[in-house]
Parts: structure tokens; sequence; C-alpha cells
């Protein structure tokens, strides 16, 4: 499942993010939850484990599209090239951090080799 924090919380009229988790996966064990939470970064968990993604510190220009430059990248990095859950949240993040120095959600939107030297370079 794939959510920013606000509407994750909303979703289930949660108060705060490790509730929602707890109770959401308690009733779903198989889901696996990635929840966006702009430059505080993300959330990765699943029944095993939860691992917390650091945002990439840049200048925003737009914002629109980062989410869905994440998650694209998630996928694609995690599903068609078999990376682990973690390498492809970080690269994710790089993604959406990157898709935010520019304007617009397509003009922003990198390309695996250039969130590769972004992740390299950070």
């Amino acid at each position: 499942l794939f959510a920013d924090e606000e509407n994750f919380l909303m979703w289930g009229n949660y108060s705060d993010l490790s509730t929602a988790i707890s109770e959401v996966l308690h009733k779903h064990p198989e889901m696996t939850l990635l929840i966006t939470q702009g430059s505080d970064g993300s959330v990765v968990a699943t029944q095993k484990q939860t691992i917390e993604i650091n945002a990439f510190p840049i200048d925003v220009v737009d914002s629109i599209g980062a989410g869905d430059a994440y998650h694209a990248t998630f996928l694609y990095t995690h599903i068609a090239l078999g990376w682990s859950v973690k390498k492809a949240c970080i690269y994710g993040s790089a993604a959406a951090s990157l898709s935010c120095t520019k304007a617009g959600a397509r003009d922003g939107l990198p390309t695996l080799e250039e969130i590769d030297c972004f992740v390299n370079r950070s």
C-alpha cells in the first residue's frame, strides 16, 4: 500500500503513525506499507520489519509528482530489477527529491542514471 502520512492516518482515523502501522499490519499481515512523509522521509513496514528512510535535502522548486516519482522508482527497482526494499526506497526517495528540483511533474522526473549519481554523491 502506497500512501502519504496524512492520508494514511485519515484513512483509519488514526492519531499517530506507529499505531496506524501496527493496527493495519495486525489486520492485514500480508501487506507492505510504504508511507511517504515529505521532507521527513518515508517509512516502509511489513509484519517483520519497519525501515525509516531519510529524505535527501534539496531546494524545492515544485513538489508536484514527487510521490509518483518515488512510487515508480520503488516499483521498477524492487520488482523489475530485484533490488532490496531498503535500496528501492532509498532510490525512490532520491527520485522524489530530484523531481522537486524542477517545475512540473514530467520535466522533473529523473532517469535511473541521474538518481544513481545523486545517491552516490549524497
